[in-house]
């Protein structure tokens, strides 16, 4: 079954255009995805793969990421993110007491 996330705009820095940002409840770090024509729209749903750490479940069911009006600078701020020695562990498939607690926190909700 797909995972529905909630995603957030982020400007590009060359100031072409946004991509879209979700938080992966699995990986623990925001993921980014183009945000071609009408997709940067509101309210647009839009089904991807998301760019998972190896043994995530999101890998093979993708999501469906639901635009939402919030900046994604002040979603990014609502979650932890996992630090980079916590991504390595992830990606060897390992976890932590920490890295549980961050795959516990709530879903970002944000409109």
């Amino acid at each position: 079954m797909t995972k529905k996330v909630n995603g957030y705009l982020h400007k590009n820095p060359m100031g072409d255009g946004y991509s879209v940002r979700f938080f992966c409840p699995h990986c623990c770090i925001w993921h980014r995805h183009g945000a071609p024509g009408g997709l940067a729209e509101i309210g647009n749903t839009t089904d991807r793969a998301p760019h998972c750490l190896p043994g995530s479940p999101l890998r093979d069911r993708g999501v469906d990421i639901t635009i939402r009006s919030t900046p994604f600078e002040k979603a990014e701020k609502t979650v932890k993110a996992a630090t980079p020695a916590q991504q390595s562990m992830i990606r060897q498939g390992r976890s932590s007491a920490a890295i549980e607690r961050l795959r516990a926190q709530p879903a970002v909700t944000l409109p």
